[in-house]
C-alpha cells in the first residue's frame, strides 16, 4: 500500500499555478493597454511562477 500523499506540495502547486494564471492574464492585457512597465512585470510573475510549477511536478514525478 502506497504512502499517502502529503497536501503540502499540492497546496504550493495550486496557490503558485493560481498566481502564474492570474499573471498569464493581466500581463499582455496590460501591455496591451499601454501600461508596459506593469505588463511586462507581470509577465515575468507569470514566467517565474510557470517555471516553479514545473519544477515542482517534475519533484513530484521523480518520487513517483
Amino acid at each position: 500500500v502506497a504512502a499517502p500523499e502529503p497536501w503540502r506540495l499540492s497546496l504550493i502547486q495550486w496557490a503558485v499555478s493560481t498566481v502564474a494564471l492570474l499573471a498569464t492574464t493581466i500581463g499582455p492585457l496590460q501591455v496591451m493597454l499601454g501600461e508596459t512597465g506593469w505588463g511586462w512585470s507581470w509577465c515575468g510573475l507569470a514566467v517565474v511562477g510557470w517555471g516553479a510549477v514545473l519544477v515542482t511536478l517534475a519533484r513530484r514525478w521523480r518520487t513517483t
